[in-house]
């Protein structure tokens, strides 16, 4: 009986003590040819979008950057980076990113292991 009581005891209060996360599926979006003037959108993505490693430049000056966006979203964020610059914005989906891991902060599963691994680097 005691026995049980214990282990009972201690998983109700890893349970109260945990921080869960949301799992959220989700796409990947490639955004290429952002002209320059436009390129500050691309650091402030919206409706929950996540910015995967950094935005590149090509060598006519313009932008690439390859985002991990929630499916609920994904139409309306490619229809508003397409938008960025009259047409000349392309956006593709590049493979189905399936699920990301929210954590309380708001920081990513996938960016926390991202900064991890460059912190490993020599």
């Amino acid at each position: 009986g005691g026995l049980v009581r214990a282990y009972s005891s201690a998983c109700r209060a890893v349970v109260e003590e945990a921080d869960f996360e949301e799992l959220v599926e989700g796409v990947q979006l490639r955004v290429s040819r952002v002209p320059h003037a436009q390129v500050s959108s691309l650091y402030r993505p919206k409706h929950g979008a996540k910015l995967l490693g950094d935005v590149s430049f090509t060598e006519d000056g313009r932008a690439e950057a390859t985002f991990w966006v929630p499916s609920s979203v994904a139409e309306q964020v490619a229809a508003e980076m397409s938008a960025l610059a009259h047409g000349e914005v392309e956006v593709v989906e590049t493979e189905n990113a399936g699920p990301l891991l929210q954590s309380a902060c708001g920081e990513s599963a996938w960016l926390q292991d991202q900064k991890e691994s460059e912190q490993q680097i020599p």
